[in-house]
């Protein structure tokens, strides 16, 4: 499982018992707790685990540590199921996928990105995707890519005089200078260089 949208999928060493792992998983997957009040308990089980991790050698712990998850997620079930869980379905919904993946995409925009590469990191078809992406963001993924490069040049270009235009271009992702200058003169109706200058001398228009 790698979005929120996606079934879990539990290690098939994992002894509880379905229903018991389906109502652990849904009250997992369905809430957005993430501090919950425990007891001793709890914690001397956590410290029971990293015992065992740390002294392990060579798989030597293996059923041990296997035990004492499987006594954490029953210790877990019944903590949960005693205190007052809000679930709400939506958060397993896969709108709340594409959301994750668009906010992680400004530290990943130098990545040959192409929609069918986005959808498939978000875990969604290239359909759901776009509709989601719309929806969220009112532009179609690449213009919403190409918004996000953009800034990320002009940002680079205000902090770093040393840096060469086609520098600043790879860094953001756009393929070569010429197609940089290019998208970049359309959005900002200036250069990339003639915008740089701007920002080192404080001019009031840029043309």
């Amino acid at each position: 499982m790698r979005r929120p949208h996606q079934e879990w999928v539990w290690p098939d060493w994992i002894t509880l018992t379905p229903s018991d792992l389906g109502r652990l998983t849904t009250i997992l997957r369905q809430n957005e707790k993430s501090i919950w009040k425990t007891d001793q308990t709890v914690r001397d089980c956590f410290l029971r685990i990293n015992k065992a991790i740390n002294t392990d050698e060579n798989g030597s712990n293996a059923s041990k540590i296997r035990l004492l998850v499987n006594y954490l997620l029953i210790l877990l079930l019944d903590l949960l199921n005693t205190d007052d869980v809000v679930l709400d379905e939506k958060l397993t919904d896969s709108s709340r996928s594409v959301k994750f993946f668009l906010d992680e995409l400004v530290n990943n925009l130098s990545e040959n990105w192409t929609v069918e590469l986005m959808a498939e990191s978000a875990g969604v078809g290239v359909t759901r995707f776009t509709h989601h992406c719309k929806r969220l963001t009112n532009v179609t993924p690449m213009r919403y890519l190409t918004m996000k490069r953009l800034d990320l040049s002009k940002k680079i270009l205000q902090e770093n005089n040393e840096l060469t235009i086609a520098e600043v271009a790879y860094m953001c992702g756009f393929a070569t200078s010429q197609y940089f200058a290019t998208v970049f003169k359309k959005h900002e109706k200036c250069s990339p260089n003639t915008y740089r200058l701007k920002y080192a001398v404080n001019a009031v228009d840029c043309v």
